[in-house]
């Protein structure tokens, strides 16, 4: 049986009260146009916004509700941080989307420090996937900075390193360091 599975960027970092009527809508319009079951999943990194994306949100006249949309929340609540290598390489998705929601965290930097320590047993295309994922999931917060930071440091060593900067650099040239590096 197939599925559809519905994001909605970006990550939410405060209650959007509209957003109760546009996630309704997404659902309808995807189960309406492929007939088949859908999940909304709500990425939160506050935990009182995730609270608040669980819902339910009910479209209803009296006691008559039409539909009420539950959003599957993934939030600082529902996820632990991740801290040990050993489930990063086992369960990478968990680890980055464990990094995303708990980017507000005291223990981001030891969150981070595991998780590019981790994909490193990783081939290059799949640390690249999951550096990827984790980019996107950070925006623009301080913790992508770390992470940059972070992966610059890692990758930064003879061997392995250099070849997965490379190609970093290559698929995203605004990454690219201001200094000059002869790689």
């Amino acid at each position: 049986m197939y599925h559809r599975l519905v994001g909605d960027g970006p990550f939410r970092t405060k209650q959007d009260p509209d957003k109760a009527t546009s996630w309704a809508y997404y659902v309808a319009h995807l189960r309406a146009k492929y007939d088949m079951p859908v999940l909304l999943v709500a990425i939160c990194r506050d935990r009182h916004t995730a609270i608040w994306a669980a819902g339910p949100f009910e479209c209803a006249v009296g006691p008559w509700a039409t539909q009420v949309t539950r959003p599957f929340v993934l939030g600082p609540n529902t996820l632990p941080e991740i801290t040990d290598e050993a489930t990063v390489i086992q369960q990478p998705a968990l680890a980055a989307l464990s990094a995303i929601v708990h980017s507000e965290s005291r223990k981001i930097p030891a969150i981070l420090k595991v998780l590019a320590h981790g994909w490193q047993s990783f081939d290059t295309d799949t640390t690249k996937y999951w550096f990827e994922v984790l980019e996107v999931g950070l925006e623009n917060t301080p913790t992508r900075k770390k992470w940059r930071e972070l992966m610059a440091v890692i990758t930064n060593f003879p061997g392995r390193g250099l070849s997965l900067r490379r190609r970093i650099w290559r698929a995203r040239p605004t990454a690219r360091p201001k200094t000059s590096c002869v790689c």
